[in-house]
């Protein structure tokens, strides 16, 4: 009926569903209508709580374990701490911008003239690889602590720089020095004070290097790390290794 009206499918579904006919055959079809029910699902029972035996007790809660402490990673050693008046760490630079000489050599913050400083604050033990010394400044510094305060000092240098005037004149003081007795180079410049501080960088103890080169030093209050760098300064020292 609906395909003979040009009645659309949706429309053509709602009236045959409610028995809803206009042509002339619709006294031959049984108009049947199917009741509609609202069916009410049950309900989901919600977990009753458990009855105690008696009925003044309450019920007693669940026992829950304790979860165990997790393992915690070993917490590393806490550095020493600076008790120096001194800055922890500190750093200098060559002082050559003018091209003065002169001023390179009369500023207070020139490498030569902290490291002096530096090696004079050694109160017992001042160890020094040092690739070439020919700075009569440094020289002078090592040389006064040792007659001056006792401070025992030990000295590695390259073989090539041996025998410059200012590594010779310490040597005459009575200062131990060993050299690398190689062609390849000795090329450290450290300095441990006391086996609690350290200093280094890219400054050699020379007199160019002080007074006309760009370079840095660094000065680190470390008993951790004066401690490696001595280990490093034994190898050369004490066994020849090089």
């Amino acid at each position: 009926e609906g395909w003979e009206k040009g009645t659309n499918l949706l429309e053509s579904f709602f009236n045959a569903a409610h028995g809803i006919f206009t042509s002339p055959n619709a006294t031959a079809i049984d108009k049947v209508t199917t009741p509609y029910a609202i069916v009410k699902l049950p309900e989901t029972a919600s977990p009753k709580p458990p009855v105690a035996e008696n009925p003044q007790e309450s019920p007693k809660p669940p026992v829950v374990e304790k979860p165990q402490d997790p393992i915690k990673p070993e917490q590393p050693k806490p550095t020493t701490p600076i008790t120096s008046s001194e800055p922890p760490i500190e750093v200098f630079f060559s002082q050559v911008y003018s091209g003065d000489i002169e001023q390179a050599k009369n500023h207070p913050l020139n490498p030569d003239v902290q490291l002096a400083k530096f090696i004079e604050s050694a109160n017992e033990t001042l160890d020094l690889a040092l690739f070439e010394l020919d700075s009569d400044v440094v020289a002078d510094a090592i040389i006064k602590v040792h007659k001056d305060k006792g401070v025992k000092v030990r000295l590695v240098t390259d073989d090539h720089y041996r025998q410059e005037e200012p590594m010779k004149k310490v040597e005459a003081a009575g200062i131990p020095v060993v050299d690398d007795a190689r062609g390849a180079l000795m090329h450290n410049k450290f300095v441990v004070v006391d086996g609690k501080k350290i200093w280094t960088g890219s400054f050699n103890t020379t007199n160019n290097c002080a007074w006309k080169n760009n370079n840095n030093a660094i000065k680190i209050h470390s008993k951790e790390l004066a401690e490696n760098y001595t280990k490093e300064f034994e190898e050369m020292f004490v066994d020849k290794k090089f």
